[in-house]
């Protein structure tokens, strides 16, 4: 039997489109550094933390003269989540994972201290992170 030289090529273009789109799709926010794109592999991915401004006047005034904060404000601190946007995914984030699993543009909570910090050409922070620090999906 001879294969379908149409059909195998209507195959060969729908999978063309789809790394078409999955690179549209990573395209929403990219880490550039030293000029180059950072892409995640393997379980990484990478977030871009929302901005966190003080809103207490107090603890405002105290970091602004240089004092440190008590030992209980510290432990306080590490136990934070933070939200962030799901910037681009590595090749096997989330492949173990049930539903919800979170996709490129979606809000995310992480922990504050979780992963590496990076930042972009343009001075944007950015966190590489692996899959599993991701603790939360807002839908």
């Amino acid at each position: 039997m001879i294969p379908n030289i149409s059909a195998i090529m209507a195959a060969n273009e729908a999978v063309e489109q789809k790394r078409i789109d999955s690179e549209n799709a990573m395209a929403i926010n990219t880490c550039i550094m030293q000029g180059k794109t950072l892409q995640p592999i393997e379980y990484k991915v990478i977030v871009q933390p929302d901005l966190v401004e003080e809103t207490d006047e107090a603890i405002k005034r105290f970091k602004s003269l240089g004092m440190e904060l008590p030992a209980a404000e510290k432990e306080r601190d590490k136990m934070k989540q933070i939200t962030g946007t799901l910037v681009s995914v590595g090749g096997n984030a989330f492949s173990d994972m049930d539903a919800p699993v979170p996709k490129v543009g979606d809000k995310v909570y992480f922990a504050k201290y979780a992963g590496l910090t990076l930042q972009a050409d343009d001075k944007t922070e950015f966190r590489l992170m692996n899959d599993k620090d991701i603790t939360g999906v807002l839908i």
